[in-house]
C-alpha cells in the first residue's frame, strides 16, 4: 500500500507539474506582447571574472571597453521566443531570431544593454528601459523593454525574462510635438524682436517727427519776433 501510495502521490505531482508547463506554455506562446527568453549565465560568468582580476567600477569599465559589451551579447544564449516576437520583428520564424541579439541591436540597443551588465554585477534582478531595436527587414524600432530574473535564478542569471512594446509611433508623436514646441518657442521669440523693433522705430519716428515739429516752431517763433521788434510798416 506504501509503495502505491507514493507511486499515486509521484504520478499526481508529475501531472501536476505536467499541466502547469503546458499552462505556461499556451501564456507564453500566444501572449500579445513580445517575450523571450534568454540565458545570461555565461555573461554571468564572465563578470565575476572581470571582478576577480581586479575590475571594481564596471560603469567606467564597460564604458572604456567596448569590445568587453559586445562579447557579453554574444555570450547571451537565446532559448525561446513567442510568436508575437516573430511578427513584430518581421521575421520568417523563431530560428532567425535566436541567432543571436546582433541581429536587432543597434548602436543604442548595445548602449542600454551595459546597464543590464551593470545591474548583474550589483546583483540586480529587474531592468525597465526605452531603447531602439531593428527589425529583420531593417526598420529601426522604438520598444519599451521589462528585462526580469525568473524566481529561483537570481545566482546563476540562466533564466531571464524579456518582454517588448513597440513606442514607435508614440515616440514619433512625443517627438513631433517637441518639435511643434520649439517652434512655437521661435515664433514667439521671433513675434517680441518684432514688436520690440516696432516700438523702437515708432518711437524714432515719434522723436524725428516732434523735433522737427519743435525745430520749425523756434524758426517761425524767431521770425514772428524780428516781426515784432521791427515794429509797423
Amino acid at each position: 500500500d506504501g509503495v502505491m501510495s507514493d507511486i499515486t502521490a509521484r504520478k499526481g505531482m508529475d501531472d501536476a507539474l505536467h499541466e502547469s508547463e503546458v499552462r505556461y506554455r499556451s501564456l507564453f506562446e500566444d501572449s500579445p506582447i513580445s517575450l523571450w527568453e534568454e540565458d545570461f549565465s555565461e555573461v554571468k560568468k564572465h563578470l565575476d571574472g572581470l571582478r576577480e582580476s581586479g575590475v571594481r567600477d564596471f560603469r567606467a569599465y564597460l564604458e572604456a571597453n567596448h569590445a568587453v559589451v559586445e562579447e557579453c551579447q554574444r555570450l547571451v544564449k537565446l532559448v525561446d521566443v513567442n510568436k508575437a516576437t516573430v511578427s513584430l520583428y518581421h521575421a520568417a520564424d523563431k530560428k532567425e531570431l535566436l541567432q543571436g541579439l546582433d541581429r536587432i541591436f543597434t548602436d543604442r540597443t548595445s548602449k542600454d544593454f551595459q546597464k543590464a551588465l551593470i545591474l548583474i554585477t550589483e546583483g540586480g534582478t529587474r531592468l525597465e528601459a526605452e531603447t531602439v531595436h531593428r527589425t529583420l527587414t531593417g526598420e529601426r524600432m522604438y520598444v519599451s523593454l521589462w528585462w526580469l530574473v525568473a524566481p529561483g535564478h537570481e545566482k546563476t542569471y540562466d533564466k531571464v525574462f524579456v518582454s517588448i512594446v513597440d513606442i514607435t509611433k508614440r515616440k514619433k508623436a512625443e517627438d513631433q510635438l517637441l518639435t511643434y514646441h520649439r517652434r512655437l518657442r521661435s515664433l514667439s521669440a521671433e513675434l517680441s524682436m518684432t514688436e520690440e523693433r516696432e516700438r523702437r522705430r515708432i518711437a524714432t519716428d515719434l522723436h524725428d517727427h516732434i523735433g522737427q515739429t519743435l525745430a520749425m516752431a523756434k524758426i517761425k517763433l524767431g521770425i514772428l519776433r524780428q516781426e515784432v521788434s521791427a515794429g509797423p510798416a
